[in-house]
């Protein structure tokens, strides 16, 4: 995947104007997208020898109403790698 800014679009490749929509769908918040992101991240680490290897994905979401929500979330992980630091 390459980048390609956003003005030479109209004359990109199918697959990158695919890749892009994706991008900016996840961006939005669209479920499919998540979907392919999490798929996509699967695949790229699947190869990877993650033996110690703690992955957090937090969103970065900027409105207001979702901001608890991922606090929230970032509490969760915190606590979950604090056990997992203490079991060690």
């Amino acid at each position: 995947m390459s980048y390609i800014p956003q003005r030479y679009m109209r004359r990109a490749d199918f697959d990158t104007q695919d890749t892009m929509r994706h991008l900016l769908d996840f961006k939005a918040g669209r479920k499919y997208a998540n979907k392919w992101a999490a798929d996509l991240v699967a695949r790229t680490l699947a190869p990877m020898d993650l033996t110690n290897t703690i992955i957090v994905c937090i969103p970065a979401s900027s409105c207001l109403g979702k901001r608890s929500e991922v606090e929230r979330r970032a509490d969760q992980q915190a606590q979950v790698q604090a056990f997992l630091r203490k079991r060690m």
